[in-house]
């Protein structure tokens, strides 16, 4: 029996010719989806706000978002409905992101959402630990305690942040208003006196010819020089959109002397204080230690804690991959280790977070009074060098004049 060869279709070697109609109404439809798409970008763009451009600078601060948890606890402790108690804050909020987070609040709970599925919408302005506090709060009852105590740990961030800023500030003006007048000398002062030398042929003093090779190179190659440093800033900013970039940059913030020891407390500080607020809030540690983890903010030492939950969950403990981290001191293993034992660890917790909190706090102020005058110095040899090669080649102008 012969076998049979299945039949094979040829497609005609000759373009298949389509009606002028459809070719008409295909382009039509090509142009109007383009049409639509741009006209779709232009109402985006109509429709952004500067807080969509700018969330750092016009979002939401953690100063608002700890008034907003403590007004709403209080709404809720008086008995007052939800969805009139976010009605009533978003008519007294000031800033325009909290006005529309909350009008888009306010309807998702009209539309029969909770809370935690509509405050989840909007990640800029909820954490995923005030999200997660929050859904556990839903589920035990207790949002008014939660939200009070969200309160106090936005607070205490707030007020760190601060402090660190305002300390930074006086150091960084007094550098950048060095810069601004040694580039003024350099740049403006001392070239007239070039031109007064050459003009009575009399010679530079060693210092004075140095300063002023060095602003001829500064003019001559301004361009090159901006472009440099402009390429080198968005370099380093563009490194820290990959985690390669921030793991390379934690790592150099713990090789720095004072800056690793400040940012080592800072960590251990926020560790301490999230998993206290999350275990108060009634959330088991095996499901907040994710959350926790992302709240140590050096990648270097969320790499070193991330075996930590695996070995918990296999029977451990929690002290001792703590200890093996090599993250913590003794003193933060055996508060952690005294309340296991004694069943009330949140305490302990807290007791930690306050101690490296106030030695962060002792330690920030010793640093700032260290650079000031470090910075005074230096800033006043650059400037003192500048002077008195100024004041020598006014001399040697003099003695050139007789």
């Amino acid at each position: 029996m012969a076998r049979q060869v299945p039949t094979r279709f040829v497609l005609p070697a000759q373009e298949i010719a389509l009606p002028q109609r459809a070719v008409v109404d295909i382009a039509e439809r090509l142009e109007s989806d383009r049409v639509r798409r741009r006209w779709d970008r232009i109402r985006r763009i109509r429709t952004m706000h500067l807080y969509d451009v700018f969330p750092s600078v016009f979002g939401v601060k953690k100063a608002e978002l700890a008034v907003f948890s403590r007004q709403l606890a209080t709404f809720i402790s008086a008995g007052v409905p939800l969805n009139q108690a976010i009605s009533v804050l978003q008519q007294e909020t000031r800033t325009r992101k909290m006005r529309d987070v909350l009008a888009a609040i306010q309807k998702d709970l009209a539309e029969g959402m909770s809370v935690s599925e509509s405050f989840s919408r909007f990640p800029e302005v909820f954490s995923a630990l005030y999200l997660n506090l929050v859904r556990a709060a839903e589920l035990t009852g207790t949002l008014d305690i939660v939200l009070k105590r969200l309160d106090v740990h936005l607070t205490r961030e707030d007020r760190a942040s601060k402090e660190i800023k305002s300390a930074l500030t006086y150091p960084v003006l007094v550098l950048l208003m060095a810069v601004a007048s040694i580039a003024v000398l350099v740049g403006f002062v001392l070239p007239r006196f070039a031109i007064l030398f050459a003009e009575f042929k009399a010679e530079l003093p060693g210092q004075t010819q140095l300063l002023l090779n060095i602003a001829k190179f500064a003019t001559g190659n301004q361009w090159a020089i901006i472009g440099t440093v402009v390429g080198l800033l968005f370099l380093l900013t563009a490194s820290q959109s990959f985690e390669q970039g921030k793991y390379a940059r934690d790592a150099l913030i713990l090789r720095l002397p004072v800056v690793k020891t400040l940012a080592r407390y800072a960590s251990i500080a926020r560790f301490c204080r999230t998993l206290q607020t999350m275990l108060e809030a009634g959330v088991p540690i095996s499901r907040s230690f994710d959350i926790v983890l992302a709240s140590v903010s050096n990648r270097v030492l969320q790499r070193k804690l991330a075996p930590v939950k695996a070995r918990m969950l296999s029977g451990e403990g929690f002290a001792v991959p703590l200890a093996a981290s090599g993250v913590f001191p003794q003193t933060v293993i055996q508060m952690v280790r005294v309340g296991e034992e004694t069943g009330s660890l949140e305490r302990f917790l807290g007791e930690s977070a306050d101690f490296y909190e106030n030695e962060l706090e002792f330690k920030l102020a010793g640093a700032i009074q260290l650079l000031e005058p470090a910075l005074m110095l230096s800033v006043g040899g650059v400037i003192g060098f500048v002077a008195i090669s100024m004041v020598s080649a006014i001399y040697s102008l003099t003695a050139a004049i007789r």
